[in-house]
């Protein structure tokens, strides 16, 4: 049985550009960490965190992870700065070197066939909120 929608998407055939990662959620004030999504295809992805709402001191900062052979927690990736306003942010995350002033961040690095989101929040969770979303395009 498909682990999640990208799964089920690649058992059936059918085609998706842009996947949702972590749904939309309003006045974030929490941490937030996807499902594990599957990578059928690519060796790298753009993803996208939508903000709005910035309230007070609040911030998330983007990681991607996974789980090695053993069970152990690996951190691929985490973005170099903060989110800290309402806006689009896009990063290419793939092997390799480039430059390209469209995204938010360039990294070089692999994504692997099951890796997972996680939006660490920083902020005061009764004052401090910003309401977020994600997804993803495989490259």
């Amino acid at each position: 049985m498909p682990e999640n929608v990208l799964e089920y998407q690649k058992v059936n055939g059918q085609v998706t550009d842009f996947f949702t990662v972590l749904p939309a959620q309003v006045a974030s004030s929490a941490t937030r960490t996807s499902n594990i999504m599957y990578n059928p295809m690519g060796v790298g992805m753009i993803l996208t965190i939508v903000t709005a709402d910035e309230t007070g001191a609040a911030s998330f900062t983007p990681t991607i992870k996974c789980l090695d052979a053993f069970g152990t927690v690996v951190t691929l990736w985490t973005a170099a700065a903060a989110i800290t306003a309402a806006g689009t942010f896009n990063y290419a995350i793939l092997p390799g070197s480039f430059t390209n002033t469209s995204f938010t961040e360039v990294a070089s690095s692999l994504i692997p066939r099951k890796w997972y989101l996680v939006l660490t929040y920083s902020g005061t969770p009764a004052n401090d909120y910003i309401s977020t979303k994600a997804s993803a395009c495989f490259i």
